[in-house]
């Protein structure tokens, strides 16, 4: 799932929609949007959503992790379709020609039976210990 504004662009809207991307007007509540990805779910694919809903490339100290308040768009597609979460942290520099960037991936959190709030919670726990490793 990718912001509108990737989309704007002849070429940028090629590549995002060649790679399977999801257009989401992120001003409005896009059920256009919605509606494709649960259909990408309930058919067995995958998605990628960032939980905080937009990239997140702030910096913290050494102990510290920013992570901007989550949204509730992954928990309640998840939930929707009972498709499972697969956690992923992303750590590192995101400027300058070496920035290193690493990504860990997490096991799989079924979250069927849990209430919203719950599992959006355990998602961000899960996300920070990920980060923090």
């Amino acid at each position: 799932m990718a912001k509108s504004e990737y989309f704007k662009n002849k070429i940028s809207a090629y590549i995002f929609r060649s790679v399977g991307c999801i257009s989401v007007n992120r001003s409005i509540h896009d059920t256009k949007a919605k509606s494709e990805a649960m259909d990408v779910l309930l058919s067995g694919g995958a998605l990628g959503i960032f939980p905080e809903g937009t990239r997140n490339k702030t910096f913290g100290t050494k102990n510290e992790v920013p992570l901007l308040p989550f949204k509730f768009g992954a928990v309640s597609l998840a939930k929707k379709t009972n498709a499972l979460i697969i956690p992923f942290g992303v750590s590192g520099e995101y400027t300058g020609k070496k920035g290193k960037l690493t990504t860990r991936i997490g096991k799989p959190i079924d979250i069927k039976d849990m209430e919203l709030e719950d599992a959006n919670e355990l998602l961000r726990k899960k996300i920070l210990e990920l980060m923090q490793k």
